[in-house]
């Protein structure tokens, strides 16, 4: 529906990136409609991971990891509403910024869930996702969801330039949800990792977060529903104009009652509250960015993978973990912590409290400096 469509007026982000002396390349590949985590379902075909093309890139900003991590473009855009930011960014071994909601416009963007989405930068160093922050963050009268911004603002690759070590700074590993599906490969790279930040002087403390088991259907009904609600008219008129994955989330997200969508909302309320209990104290949660590497293309439907012995859905894991920051509405960073034995990058997550995304950058730059990962392929 949209191949042809060359839009009459720039995005904020992207206008403010022009005016800031970025140069504008082109557009990348993406799940269509920014609905799905694999960049498979697409006009254009699937993306292929740089690291073994037989594999998916995640996505849905699939086609944007691909720029950063070989060196096409050092700043590449995505909008992160379940993870499409930081997905690509952990199977692709980039760098993904999601921002605190309401941080970064979204005037120009093709929407997929109003209270969700969220644009962020993918790039090859946390450095490069602090400029393109510094470039476009900040409030605009053009925002179609006008009062969701958090500031106060900071210059963010300012404060990335101090920055050398852990010291003072308090992690934390949840003991609940996030490693019950973990692959053991990702596992062993994230605590490694980990293990990395306590020998840069960060404390390392154990805890658990209440809540997390209500992300799953809280940010699935929340999604899917506004998703419906964005397509109703366009979806109504041209059904078959869309691939079947996201026909089907579609259908589903329309076939949601009212009390389901409040019912999620309250729920969503609920898991922001305890989160910020919970980080009391603590200045970042470290986690896997996905509990699996990436898997073959071309998978059927349900897509089943394995991982800790069981058998899991595969496009369901690629968000089961990024999902909490879009829910929740917090700054999450993913950074390449290491490659699987078939040679496949994997993601460190750090997340923070709301507003505090110079935090959660500055935590992801001093494990990124003391960390030999690759830049690019």
């Amino acid at each position: 529906l949209m191949v042809d469509f060359r839009p009459d007026f720039n995005g904020t982000i992207v206008q403010r990136l022009i005016d800031t002396g970025a140069i504008i390349m082109g557009k990348t590949n993406t799940h269509e409609w920014a609905f799905g985590p694999t960049t498979e379902e697409s006009f254009f075909g699937p993306s292929h991971n740089p690291w073994n093309p037989k594999k998916i890139t995640g996505g849905s900003s699939g086609g944007s990891a691909i720029a950063a991590v070989t060196g096409m473009a050092y700043v590449a855009m995505g909008s992160d509403t379940g993870g499409s930011v930081r997905i690509p960014s952990a199977m692709c071994g980039t760098v993904g910024f999601k921002p605190t909601y309401g941080l970064a416009s979204l005037h120009g963007i093709i929407g997929l869930s109003f209270t969700l989405d969220t644009p962020g930068p993918l790039t090859r160093s946390v450095m490069d996702a602090a400029l393109a922050m510094d470039a476009y963050a900040g409030a605009d009268p053009l925002d179609p969801c006008p009062g969701r911004l958090s500031g106060p603002f900071q210059k963010f690759a300012e404060s990335l330039k101090e920055v050398d070590n852990l010291k003072g700074k308090v992690i934390a590993v949840p003991t609940n949800f996030f490693f019950d599906k973990t692959d053991y490969e990702v596992e062993k790279l994230v605590m490694e990792g980990v293990a990395a930040m306590k020998d840069l002087g960060a404390e390392v403390r154990h805890i658990e977060i209440p809540s997390l088991e209500l992300v799953p259907n809280v940010s699935t009904v929340i999604l899917f529903s506004e998703a419906a609600q964005y397509h109703k008219e366009r979806f109504a008129k041209y059904p078959d104009k869309y691939q079947p994955g996201v026909k089907a989330r579609l259908e589903q997200g329309g076939a949601y009652k009212a009390v389901e969508y409040i019912d999620a909302l309250k729920g969503r309320e609920k898991i922001m509250a305890d989160w910020e209990r919970a980080l009391t104290g603590i200045d970042g949660v470290v986690v896997p960015t996905c509990p699996i590497p990436a898997y073959d293309i071309g998978l059927p439907a349900p897509w089943n993978i394995q991982t800790r012995g069981k058998t899991e859905e595969g496009r369901a894991m690629c968000t089961y973990h990024t999902r909490l920051a879009n829910t929740a509405g917090i700054p999450a960073i993913s950074v390449p912590c290491g490659l699987t034995s078939e040679g496949l990058p994997v993601g460190l997550m750090i997340m923070g409290r709301r507003s505090d995304d110079a935090g959660v950058l500055r935590l992801g730059y001093a494990y990124e400096k003391h960390n030999q990962f690759p830049k690019s392929i």
